[in-house]
């Protein structure tokens, strides 16, 4: 009768995460690394905005989700930002906007990540085992949700995630995933980069544009990561060291 109840229990789950719809909208927020080159002073640039924050939209219906930039027209834009050197010099940081779209399909474990990168787009397809969630005993209240965290470590990246499992669907940001619960916050080596959700509703239905991106090379996310730093690298050679002039050099990488 035990064996039967919990398969029960089970079941019952998965169908309340299948009948789920809704929004979570967040803002991701990056922190710049800088590299200064030559002989540039980097208290010059002490005004310079440290990070840049955009807004996304976490879309999930049947059992499927898709994360991808605001369709709100007040938050599309990616803003610029302005500051002024010591001496008084104006100077402007214009930011692309990341297309990025990630895709998951919760019942088949399936997620694809398509990015541009070098003017070249790209369909990752991840392993969703490489996701060794540890659940903790901490807690917290988010837009209202008990939420719970969670940690894992990949290589030398550490994430710090708020799960709910009043909203019982395993969905998050980006590639983020894999909990018993949607993930309301997220932070990449202690805030170099976070996810935080600033609305949720779960009475939007966007079911009919929920789909995985078609066009792209296919790649997983080991080729992708070499791929990626090879170009960084050639990029460092091409625009010169600490020693060869240049300007400032600002790279935002995707975790």
């Amino acid at each position: 009768m035990k064996h039967f109840i919990l398969l029960l229990l089970l079941t019952t789950g998965f169908a309340q995460a299948q009948d789920l719809k809704g929004k979570i909208e967040y803002d991701e927020t990056v922190q710049f690394k800088m590299n200064f080159g030559g002989d540039m002073d980097e208290a010059m640039f002490a005004n310079i905005p440290k990070s840049n924050t955009n807004s996304y939209e976490l879309i999930f219906a049947e059992g499927k989700s898709l994360y991808r930039s605001s369709t709100n027209p007040e938050k599309k834009a990616a803003p610029k930002q302005m500051f002024t050197t010591d001496d008084g010099a104006q100077i402007e940081i214009k930011t692309k906007r990341s297309e990025d779209v990630t895709f998951y399909n919760m019942s088949k474990k399936e997620l694809v990540q398509k990015t541009d990168f070098m003017d070249r787009v790209f369909l990752i397809e991840d392993d969703l085992k490489n996701l060794k969630w540890k659940i903790e005993a901490d807690t917290k209240t988010i837009l209202g949700y008990n939420a719970q965290k969670a940690t894992y470590t990949e290589d030398s990246t550490t994430y710090e995630a708020w799960f709910t499992t009043q909203i019982p669907a395993s969905i998050g940001p980006s590639r983020f995933v894999g909990l018993p619960g949607a993930i309301l916050e997220l932070s990449v080596n202690d805030g170099e980069r976070t996810y935080v959700a600033t609305n949720v509703d779960l009475e939007a239905d966007y079911s009919s544009e929920i789909e995985s991106p078609g066009k792209g090379k296919k790649v997983t996310r080991e080729e992708f990561v070499k791929i990626r730093e090879e170009k960084l690298k050639e990029m460092e050679a091409e625009f010169g060291g600490a020693h060869e002039g240049g300007g400032v050099k600002v790279f935002i990488q995707k975790n």
